[in-house]
């Protein structure tokens, strides 16, 4: 859901920026930095609670599957999803305003450099093991949305001197 109302928000953001109407872009910012995780958090809560209904769904009654490392993987990989949610809004605000490079930065960022770093260290830290390999993908998240959270903390300052100029 949150992908889709990051996607969504795209030409409202994008037309407006277009438009010199910089409040309205803020405002929209604010609300789905807000709405988005909001809506995350239900699924990710439902996951955590019973991963065993979502993982037999793909996997039927196989209990070499069910005792596995599924629900490690579930449990370690879904930590971040309100920050992967919050990650997608802030790549997509870029994308939306026209600047791509910086949405191209952030895009290849979580999966291209923090991931790779994570999955090398996390295992010299923790040990061997599959429980290292599922950590490293929070882990990442956690650096991406760091790194977007920063981009677009300098954005929003430069939102609020572009406000202040119109006004």
């Amino acid at each position: 859901p949150a992908e889709g109302i990051a996607s969504g928000a795209q030409p409202i953001i994008g037309y407006n920026y277009g438009a010199g109407n910089f409040f309205r872009v803020r405002t929209t910012l604010n609300y789905l930095s807000l709405i988005a995780p909001l809506l995350v958090i239900p699924f990710l809560i439902i996951l955590q609670t019973v991963p065993s209904f979502f993982i037999g769904m793909f996997t039927g009654s196989d209990s070499a599957v069910m005792e596995s490392s599924s629900y490690d993987f579930i449990r370690y990989t879904l930590l971040s999803a309100p920050l992967v949610c919050m990650y997608n809004i802030f790549t997509n605000y870029f994308r939306s305003i026209g600047r791509a490079g910086k949405a191209l930065v952030l895009a290849v960022s979580r999966l291209g450099i923090f991931l790779p770093v994570s999955l090398m260290l996390i295992p010299k830290i923790t040990g061997p093991g599959i429980t290292a390999v599922w950590a490293a993908l929070p882990v990442a998240d956690v650096l991406a949305f760091l790194s977007a959270f920063l981009m677009i903390g300098f954005e929003r300052s430069e939102l609020g001197r572009q406000i202040r100029a119109a006004a």
